[in-house]
Formats: structure tokens, sequence, C-alpha cells
């Protein structure tokens, strides 16, 4: 991979500068790369949870070597264990980033993806995925992995509704923060939506099966086990926390709306100060609301799917 960025444009001939604008674009690179794999895995991963519902043999493309049968599960858990072990590695490398300049390169949402437990969420989704499949071959029942994929899952995003919400509501300058977060929900609750999709095609015909055992041997009053009932659980959350955060988004707007711009330094010269700060706020606004429409836009396909999902 090159780093093709046009990142050399002189701000000042001095050596110190032109030391640390190498620095800087180097850091800057390794920081991209570093998010592009964990994006790349994270699709890798989606995919063979998709292809291991359904019983579509994964490609392995050299991942596993080809002198052994691998099985889907196999392929599956060590793609996962691929990104989970990636993202230890930039929780370490990427503790604390490099200060970068207004005019250089920005930072990847890679430490919010770290810091505020996204990629948590993601591997212990998946993991349950792994589980669920297992238990379904084997016929193990497992009582509380509904309970743990919840608490590793949707708690964890309730609480960062919760503090994008309060930060919302506290702090009038915290909207790029806020719109950042709420972005990175919409991402996390679109993995989900796939991965529940993927639990759902599992546990549909593990529970059909259990229910027609129960009827030939006349025992009606056996319970099912508590894993479909805390999966149906489950989706009907993710469609809450989903109508939460877009809510979240729409709120923005109005209230961005109120805020005015006259503490914006306009110099004395310049003519027509009123029209400058108003153009100023237009266009930020639009901004906002293309922002917010995309992300209702998005979350009202995933609340759809989800709400189609039952046990």
């Amino acid at each position: 991979m090159n780093d093709n960025r046009d990142l050399d444009i002189m701000v000042s001939y001095s050596d110190e500068y032109q030391k640390s604008s190498h620095k800087i674009a180097e850091a800057s690179f390794k920081e991209e790369k570093a998010w592009l794999k964990v994006q790349s895995l994270s699709v890798r991963c989606l995919a063979s949870a998709v292809m291991m519902s359904s019983d579509v043999p994964i490609p392995l493309n050299g991942c596993l070597g080809e002198d052994k049968d691998f099985t889907n599960e196999d392929v599956f858990e060590s793609v996962t264990d691929n990104l989970e072990s990636h993202l230890q590695i930039c929780q370490t490398e990427f503790r604390q980033l490099m200060q970068f300049p207004i005019n250089g390169p920005r930072h990847t949402k890679l430490k919010a993806f770290l810091d505020k437990k996204h990629g948590q969420v993601l591997i212990n989704a998946l993991r349950a995925t792994l589980h669920i499949k297992k238990c379904q071959n084997n016929g193990i029942e497992s009582e509380k992995l509904g309970e743990k994929f919840s608490h590793g899952t949707v708690d964890i995003l309730k609480e960062r509704v919760a503090k994008a919400r309060e930060g919302l509501a506290e702090n009038k300058d915290c909207y790029p923060e806020v719109l950042a977060d709420i972005v990175l929900v919409t991402e996390t609750i679109s993995y989900l939506a796939i991965i529940c999709g993927v639990c759902h095609k599992m546990l549909k015909p593990w529970k059909s099966n259990l229910q027609r055992k129960k009827k030939k041997k006349g025992h009606q009053e056996t319970k099912l086990p508590s894993v479909f009932s805390s999966f149906s659980e489950i989706f009907k959350s993710l469609v809450q926390i989903a109508k939460e955060v877009s809510q979240l988004a729409q709120d923005i707007i109005p209230k961005f709306l109120h805020e005015e711009f006259q503490d914006i330094h306009i110099e004395d010269h310049l003519t027509e100060k009123e029209n400058i700060i108003h153009e100023i706020h237009t266009k930020a606004t639009d901004s906002y609301k293309q922002s917010a429409n995309d992300i209702c836009e998005i979350l009202k396909r995933k609340i759809k799917y989800l709400q189609s999902l039952r046990l």
C-alpha cells in the first residue's frame, strides 16, 4: 500500500518543520492502514458469518492452509481471532495519538472506535454467533448465551446513546463530537443487524426442531432454552436503540439552529458581517441536516429488518 496523499505543502522552510512533517505523514499513514485493516477484517467476519449460517463453503484464500479440511466454523473463528488480535495491537499502538497540525491530515475513527468499545461490541457479537453455531451442531443448550450477548453488546450501546444524549443536553459546543458518536453507533447497529440476521437464521430451525421433539415425546410442559426468548428481547432492544439514535440525530438540528454565531471573530474592515455569519450558519446547518438525514435513513432500514426477526 502506498500513500498518495499530498502532505508536502510547505508552511515553513525550517529544518525542524520538515522533519516533523515527515513524522506526521508516517504516523498518519500508519493509522490509516490500521483503520482500513479493522474495516476489512470486520467485513470479512460478517461475510463469513453469513456463509457459515447458510452452509456455503467459505473460500480459504490460503489463510489456513490448503492441506487440511476446515469447517466454516474454523474459518469464521480464525477471521474473528485475526480481528480481535488486530484490535488489541491497535489498542496498544494508538493509545496516545500524535497531535496533527490544523493544515495536516485528519485522524481516523480508530481511537474512538476502540475507546468507546465498538470493537468490543463487534467481537462479543461474533463470538456469540460462533457459540450458537456450535450449540446448534452439537445440540447443546446454553442458558446464559443470550445474557452474555446482551451484556456485551446491547448494554454497551445503551451506555453510548445515554452519554451522547447527556452531551447534547449539557454542552452546546459538542455537536461535532455527538454527531461522530452517533455515526459510530449507527455503523455498529448496522453490523449487529447482520449478525442478528445470522443468529436468527440458526436459532429458528433449532427452535423448530426442539418443538417437534417435544410434540413427539408428549412433553408439552417442557420449557425451551432461554436463549430463544433472550434473543427475541435482544432484537427488540436493538430496535429501541436504533429509534433513540435516530431521534437523537434529529434533535441535533433544532438545537444547532438556536445557537448564535455572534462570537465568530470578523475583522472590522469587512462589510456585511451579519451576512457572513448567516452564510456560515446556513452551510453548517445544511451539513448537519444532510448527515442527520443519512443516519435516519440507514436506521429506518435497520429497524424494519430487525422487526422482521421473530423467534
